[in-house]
């Protein structure tokens, strides 16, 4: 359904919008990508134009979704466990404002579909290991995520509403933790994997882990998650949300090792009980994916590390 159409992907140069851009010029959409500030999108290609917008100024956003068929909101303004607990404000208004105004004016132009990205965040803790998507709304979010969660939880709803009092149609998945090039390798936003990779790249020993390693997650290599989102386009664009995920658990001890194995060192390692750790058990349900899109992951954590790695080393 992508090829020749329109297609906005906003927050292009990030590790979500740059896979965006690549997969949709290779199904032959024609793409629109924003770009803004430090992070340059580094695609060329007769099928791409490139747009320098701040999604916080409502009218440049009706002027970027002008003749767009389908908007991928890729935006988005993230940082590591600590940044999250210092930086929770910010976390708030800096994703919501974006995305609000980009839902806003995509209705108002026609956008015929939009794709909205939730997040794990918004789940509350949980007794079982795996996180449904009808778990969602039962409880708070856990404290450490507790601004970022409702802040997603709030958008989704949005996009319930717009979709059901608009022509907009609304495609709309939660993910895990997302990793693969393109992530933020800035020492001071990066979220787990890029830190424990610039870590080992750097032959660090002791080797540094927050809390005692046996924290869960379900890492999602980034090709998974637009290949998933994309399917969510075209198959259930119902305003309901579908995990995208591996559907796997994986401690960070085990990401560790795997990190440790690709550059072939044994570091002492050192666990900061002390530091942030965040929820224990991040892991989510994807039955709902296999039954209504028929999707599944098919990126391996040591596969999508080795592939993480070998662009990393490129880019150094």
């Amino acid at each position: 359904m992508f090829k020749n159409k329109n297609v906005l992907v906003s927050g292009g140069a990030g590790l979500t919008g740059q896979e965006s851009i690549r997969q949709l010029l290779d199904i032959g959409a024609n793409v629109r990508a924003t770009e803004y500030k430090h992070r340059k999108i580094k695609y060329v290609h007769k099928n791409l134009e490139i747009v320098s917008c701040d999604l916080i100024d409502y009218d440049q956003c009706k002027e970027v979704v002008k003749d767009i068929d389908i908007v991928i909101n890729c935006s988005a303004f993230i940082f590591g466990a600590k940044g999250q607990i210092k930086h929770s404000s910010q976390l708030i208004r800096k994703n919501l404002v974006p995305d609000i105004n980009l839902i806003e004016a995509s209705c108002i132009q026609g956008v015929e579909k939009f794709a909205f990205i939730g997040s794990s965040t918004a789940y509350p803790e949980s007794k079982s290991d795996f996180l449904k998507e009808d778990e969602a709304f039962t409880n708070d979010p856990p404290l450490y995520y507790e601004g970022f969660g409702w802040m997603k939880r709030y958008c989704e709803k949005v996009c319930m509403h717009f979709h059901h009092t608009t022509k907009t149609k609304f495609a709309m998945v939660r993910t895990g933790a997302v990793y693969g090039p393109w992530a933020s390798f800035d020492p001071e936003m990066c979220q787990v994997v890029p830190s424990m990779i610039m870590k080992a790249y750097n032959k660090t020993d002791p080797f540094d882990i927050w809390g005692d390693g046996t924290q869960q997650r379900d890492f999602v290599y980034v090709s998974d998650l637009i290949d998933g989102l994309l399917c969510t386009i075209e198959k259930y664009a119902v305003a309901d949300p579908v995990n995208i995920a591996t559907g796997q658990s994986s401690t960070i001890n085990d990401l560790v090792g795997v990190i440790l194995k690709k550059y072939k060192y044994s570091p002492k390692i050192n666990y900061l009980k002390t530091e942030p750790n965040m929820a224990h058990t991040r892991v989510l349900n994807v039955e709902k994916a296999n039954a209504v899109l028929g999707w599944r992951s098919k990126v391996s954590l040591e596969e999508g590390i080795s592939k993480t790695i070998d662009w990393y080393n490129l880019c150094e």
